[in-house]
């Protein structure tokens, strides 16, 4: 507590399904370490690459968007997550 770095643990990925709906895809989030300010966020859905918009997408039953650099995955039985980063750490909300 003086101020100085110290160890710690981040987050650079989440897996996240919908265990209520079998057929609902499993949606991952990762660190893009392409971006050079650490904001980046890459999405797949079964191991498949998506590019998100600001237009609802859905996939597998899974309905995803992108906001203000927050992305947001919606699953069939009404939980949803949003997943951001800043300086290669990714944060995460669960509702549901």
């Amino acid at each position: 507590a003086d101020g100085g770095e110290a160890g710690g643990t981040i987050f650079v990925a989440f897996a996240v399904k919908d265990h209520e709906y079998s057929n609902s895809g499993t949606v991952q989030f990762d660190i893009d370490s392409s971006h050079v300010n650490g904001t980046g966020v890459l999405v797949s859905v079964n191991g498949v690459s998506q590019t998100l918009t600001t237009v609802e997408t859905s996939i597998n039953q899974v309905s995803l968007s992108i906001k203000d650099g927050s992305y947001q995955a919606k699953f069939p039985s009404g939980s949803s997550v949003v997943v951001s980063a800043a300086e290669y750490m990714l944060s995460m909300q669960f509702t549901g």
